[in-house]
């Protein structure tokens, strides 16, 4: 249902039943097993849709880090977990780049 609502984009539904999902899986199997990783990666590229940028990070850094363990630095899962660090890294510098043009251009200080 988490990817239903993401691919409809009701985003809010999808965080939490994205997040109820992990809940269990953490339960369960705990916080650094090998199929959290996707699902850390799903959360976190949500939450970069919601500019939520420091838990996205944050989660999707945990999902690299069991990549890198369950994988190796070579795999191309542990490459698709840098790039999303990647890119939401980008999104936050561009976002903070928006807020000072704005702030610039209303004369605002900053």
């Amino acid at each position: 249902q988490a990817v239903i609502r993401d691919e409809q984009g009701d985003l809010e539904a999808a965080t939490e039943l994205f997040e109820e999902s992990l809940a269990i899986h953490v339960e369960v199997l705990g916080e650094m097993h090998p199929e959290n990783a996707e699902a850390y990666q799903d959360i976190a590229a949500i939450y970069g849709m919601q500019d939520r940028y420091d838990d996205a990070l944050l989660l999707s850094t945990k999902a690299l880090l069991i990549r890198l363990k369950e994988r190796g630095k070579d795999h191309p899962y542990t490459d698709e977990a840098y790039m999303l660090i990647v890119q939401l890294k980008l999104e936050k510098a561009s976002a903070i780049n928006e807020k000072g043009l704005a702030l610039m251009k209303a004369g605002g200080d900053y």
